[in-house]
């Protein structure tokens, strides 16, 4: 148990020796009173007069006479003395006097409420008397649920926990024992059954548990053998003594015969929780606030881990989706649940890990429960692309959700827009948080207010309304105090071209920084009516620009949400900000806002949540499986079409005469070209812009180039000048170099393996080369100096050590003996890696039998291969090779996504070929199995590696075409290979670890391999979708043995048709007889 730090404000400490001093008196009888005992998360100790588990705290009276505490008072902040003022009631001596924390602000003597709450997590806590002089104060730390913190003996400075707490009673010296309670099997999914046992270290204690959900008392089940289930439950459990609770509630959610395909949340509680009629927050889900909110303990389970587990609140989340069956949750991490904070980092996307309150979001609007065009993604999908121009999103993962035993289907993590996400995203503390939406406010500009006033609000929408942004004036005051306009302009692109029809005027949410810069800056939240709800031709710029009502484009638009548009239609009237946002809404629509930039990230969100859909569906009771494949597909279309009808509602809207084509060509020489807001990088670039509305085109040169001209000598040679089109255009950018200065440009280090590094980098004048290394600073090594005069160099340092940090600089020096270093720059070696590789063997496939073709494939994470040698394994048996015993092949190397890198050679035979049935000197048949049992195979690797195995075929791997086999080397011997040296690997030692390899080949058009390896005996489950998340088939759904196999596919749906050319994905879940989980996702390629 952690133990407190009981300290005195140092600023109290001399505040009251002041006034001592001042007024000659040493004690005063007010200093008799002390704090004696506090409850800072209370949960079922004592409930206040209106039935609510307050925090309280207690003072005694020490000393031999009565005190009148009228005038008292008694903070949480040490610099707000006066915080809470005492009424007229007086403390009898060696009495008790019960103070509730609980920020209802009550004088009442027979019931003293403050006006603040005590912090489970500790604080500081004062009592003064009438004059401002300190009488006590302390500081403590964390507390634990229903454990109080006080004084032993009472009034004495001696402070400890009590496990049974005593309001306005002698406090009892029975501080609990550190006691923990375990158990013995994680919580998680398991097949068959699984059996728990429970243990504590506490000498006398009961373990009591349930296995319902609700929270173990001393009443419930006693614990007395291993509990065994075979079915999905909720064990929850408590340590107790004498009646008395020693530990808090543990609880394990173990999940049986069921298959989640996602990261798990599982939330535990009281059934009554969410389903009593008159307490349950499921079935009252119109009930907000503190009174509707409900303890539960969750957890997150990914890759058969618990990755955090914690005690929180939770709340109905959402407006008008609380109706709707599968409804969204809110998670409140509190202090009075034992825990302020989740310290964890739940989002790949931020690098945030501590949390107050997150959002288990089912899309409003956006599942099967709620809408028939449901994809589940939509929301997701305009904050990925939100995300990548820049703008405040709120952070998102997706989660198979089981309530207590039950499967609740697939969510969304989320942040919840709130104080706490703006401090954690932005640093901001003092603001105005806003959000518009369906509510009281609706149909007026007056805001939600999340945090702060509407005072600045009102200011910023009454110059709007109020002013002429035409005016220069005007408009430069609305870019420095009012709106952030690039914010505001991508926040708005965003929704009229997803066709977000539920907006503006609702899901609006916008901040502003009250102690620093003003201006408003606006964020995503709740886009689910984007996308699909809408056809690729839906009118949302005239909806989002309308100053009058427009039921032609939505039947319940009304006069009083025109508020909604005021701020952009406003702006579009200065001519500065309409080409702005024109432009910038081509630039989007050519890069972020791209057809295939667009469906890439849809094809990602998708992937994320195609293996659990089905589950999903058939939980919520949708019969027709197929629906959400064609609403995806509905989606794709609408992003295919969409740019071609927003470019005609903008050349609409603004009058505009048509488009051209912009294209970028690679430069002259080093530097970049920037159109508009946009810098292509991937060059040559094309885009399409408006005739008509001038273009921004600026070449920044590299370091140690200038700026000459433009290809197109019709431009004006100036690096920035401004284009109006009137016909297609191409630009390049001519630089040239400053001759007098010698630089280096570029420098970036290439692949790093455990052993291993590649520099490169440029100088603008030819020059030798060397790059000084070493652990430190100091560096200690150097390679030797190039011989050759270059402009592009790359050098790779070898020998290195894995899992190192390396410092290095490069030195160059030009034919004049100039030199130019560069600043020091860091690596580090990747860990040591077992080297992998496999090996495909194929005979002519024409069955002519006349050459044999060897595909050696590197499953390395870390080396790279650079040289194959083959040999026949019994060279008098079966001569391969005509001019020695072994051949050597240093080909091209060819390389895909999944870091496999291949390597082939053809061997012809000599002689008229090889015969089906000939036989050897040896008698034996001259089959292929022959041949690859006798196929020796050695590979080296660039960090110096060398490795030899025999080409071993391990099992029946005919695929039904009698000329191609393949085999695993399983050449895993590397932490024994010494530099130079060779080694066989053993290929029966078992794997030390699970390991899947990517795919090989990749892509395929016959037949792919994943090398598979297994430490333990377990059951292993494969399954390959494509990117629609349908279930195209599945490769195994059984128990395997442990060691080294080989998992493959011929391309073949269940049907064993064969499957359409594209995208694939393999879902593997691996589960040892050990418990341990394994669920890897691979991606492949199949070409027909």
């Amino acid at each position: 148990m952690t133990r407190l730090r009981i300290s005195h404000h140092p600023s109290l400490i001399l505040l009251a020796t002041f006034f001592c001093c001042l007024s000659g008196t040493t004690f005063l009888p007010a200093q008799t009173i002390v704090l004696n005992e506090l409850l800072a998360s209370n949960q079922a100790v004592i409930l206040d007069e209106d039935g609510e588990a307050s925090d309280w705290l207690e003072l005694y009276n020490a000393g031999t006479a009565p005190v009148n505490l009228s005038g008292y008072t008694i903070t949480d902040k040490a610099e707000e003395p006066a915080q809470w003022v005492f009424p007229e009631v007086t403390l009898a001596p060696a009495s008790y006097l019960l103070v509730w924390a609980s920020g209802k602000d009550r004088p009442d003597p027979a019931h003293l409420h403050t006006n603040f709450k005590l912090g489970g997590s500790g604080e500081f806590l004062g009592l003064f008397d009438p004059a401002g002089v300190v009488v006590d104060s302390l500081t403590f730390g964390a507390q634990t649920t229903d454990v109080s913190y006080g004084r032993l003996p009472d009034g004495s400075a001696t402070f400890v926990f009590m496990q049974t707490p005593t309001p306005a009673a002698a406090n009892r010296g029975d501080t609990p024992p550190e006691t923990n309670l375990t158990f013995s099997q994680p919580q998680g999914v398991y097949q068959g059954s699984v059996t728990v046992a429970l243990s504590t270290n506490h000498p006398t204690g009961e373990i009591r548990y349930t296995l319902t959900g609700d929270e173990p008392t001393a009443q419930t089940s006693r614990y007395t053998q291993p509990l065994t289930f075979t079915r999905t439950t909720v064990l929850r459990a408590r340590v107790f003594a004498g009646g008395e609770a020693q530990t808090r509630i543990i609880s394990g959610t173990y999940i049986l015969n069921d298959r989640p395909n996602l990261p798990i949340i599982v939330v535990a509680t009281a059934p009554a929780n969410l389903w009593d009629a008159e307490i349950g927050i499921y079935v009252n889900p119109q009930g907000e606030g503190d009174a509707w909110e409900r303890p539960v303990d969750v957890a997150l389970i990914e890759n058969g881990v618990t990755q955090f587990a914690a005690p929180a609140g939770i709340r109905i989340h959402g407006n008008s989706s609380r109706v709707d069956a599968k409804k969204s949750l809110r998670l409140y991490f509190r202090s009075d649940y034992g825990q302020s904070t989740l310290d964890y980092r739940v989002f790949p996307q931020k690098p945030i890990d501590k949390f107050k309150r997150l959002v288990l979001y089912a899309p409003s609007g956006d599942q099967a429960t709620g809408s028939g065009t449901f994809t589940m993604v939509n929301d997701a999908l305009t904050h990925s692309l939100w995300h990548e121009v820049g703008g405040a999103i709120s952070a998102f993962r997706p989660a198979a959700l089981y309530l207590n035993h039950e499967y609740w289907g697939v969510y969304w993590i989320r942040e919840r827009i709130d104080d706490e996400y703006i401090e954690s995203n932005y640093g901001i503390t003092d603001m105005d948080l806003h959000r518009s939406q369906w509510g009281s406010q609706w149909g007026t500009s007056e805001p939600e207010l999340r945090e702060g006033d509407a005072v600045f609000w009102d200011e910023t929408f009454a110059f709007f309304e109020q002013n002429d942004l035409r005016v220069p004036a005007n408009y430069e005051r609305v870019k420095s105090r009012y709106a952030d306009l690039e914010n505001f302009t991508d926040y708005h692109i965003m929704n009229i071209f997803g066709a977000n029809w539920d907006w503006p005027h609702n899901n609006l949410d916008r901040c502003h920084d009250r102690a620093g810069d003003p201006r408003w800056f606006w964020i995503m939240w709740d886009t689910g009516a984007a996308w699909r709800h809408a056809s690729p031709d839906h009118p949302t710029l005239a909806w989002a620009t309308r100053d009058q009502v427009r039921t032609d484009i939505k039947f319940n638009d009304d006069e009083s949400l025109l508020w909604s548009t005021l701020m952009l239609r406003r702006l579009l009237a200065n001519g500065e900000y309409r080409r702005y946002f024109i432009n910038r809404f081509a630039d989007l629509i050519n890069t972020t806002l791209a057809s295939r930039n667009v469906e890439s990230h849809l094809n990602r969100l998708v992937a994320l949540i195609a293996p659990e859909m089905e589950r999903e569906l058939t939980r919520w009771g949708s019969e027709d499986h197929s629906v959400w494949e064609r609403n995806l597909n509905a989606v794709r279309n609408f992003i295919h079409e969409r740019p071609a009808y927003q470019r005609e509602q903008l050349m609409q809207k603004f009058g505009l005469s048509g488009m051209a084509t912009v294209s970028i060509l690679p430069a002259e020489g080093e530097g970049q070209v920037t159109l508009n807001t946009i810098t292509p990088v991937d060059l040559p670039w094309q885009g399409e812009y408006f005739r008509g509305i001038p273009l921004t085109v600026k070449a920044t040169p590299s370091p140690g180039y200038a700026f000459e001209r433009w290809s197109d000598a019709s431009l004006p040679a100036k690096a920035e000048i401004s284009l109006t089109l009137n016909r297609d255009l191409a630009l390049q950018a001519i630089f040239s170099t400053e001759t007098d200065t010698f630089f280096i440009s570029e420098l970036r280090i290439g692949p790093v393996t455990a052993n291993a590094a590649t520099i490169v980098w440029r100088t603008n004048k030819a020059a030798q080369t060397q790059i000084e290394y070493g652990t430190t600073a100091a560096y200690g090594q150097q390679t030797p100096w190039t011989s050759t005069f270059l402009t592009r160099h790359e050098i790779t340092l070898s020998g290195l050590t894995p899992d190192t940090r390396y410092h290095f600089r490069v030195r160059n020096r030009d034919r004049e003996g100039n030199e130019v270093n560069s600043a020091d720059s860091v690596f580090t070696t990747l860990a040591f890696t077992p080297v992998r590789v496999a090996a495909r063997v194929e005979i002519d496939p024409h069955n002519e039998w006349e050459f044999f073709t060897c595909r050696v494939f590197n499953l390395s994470e870390v080396a790279r291969l650079t040289q194959v040698e083959i040999a026949g394994q019994d060279e008098s048996a079966f001569d391969l090779f005509r001019n020695g015993n072994s051949f050597t092949v240093t080909p091209d190397v060819e390389e895909n996504n999944d870091n496999v890198t291949s390597q082939a050679v053809t061997l012809t035979f000599a002689g008229g070929g090889l015969a089906p049935g000939a036989s050897d000197s040896n008698g034996e048949d001259n089959d292929l199995d022959w041949l690859t049992r006798r196929v020796q195979i050695t590979v080296h690797f660039d960090d110096g590696n060398v490795l030899s195995g025999e080409a071993m075929n391990e099992g029946d791997t005919d695929d039904g075409n009698p000329d191609l086999w393949a085999v695993d080397l399983s050449l895993n011997g590397v932490p024994e290979v010494k530099r130079g040296e060779t080694s066989v690997a053993a290929s029966s030692a078992l794997p030390r670890a699970f390991a899947l390899a990517p795919n090989y080949p990749n892509p395929f058009n016959s037949g792919t391999l994943w090398p598979l390896d297994l430490p333990e005996n377990g059951l292993l489950r494969a399954v390959i979708y494509n990117l629609q998340g349908q279930r195209v088939a599945e490769l195994s759904d059984q128990r395997w043995q442990a060691g080294r196999h080989t998992l493959r596919w011929e391309g073949k749906d269940s049907a064993g048709r064969t499957v359409s050319s594209g995208i694939y994905l393999l879902r593997l879940f691996f589960e040892g007889e050990s418990g341990s989980r394994q669920v890897v996702t691979r991606r492949l390629v199949f070409l027909r």
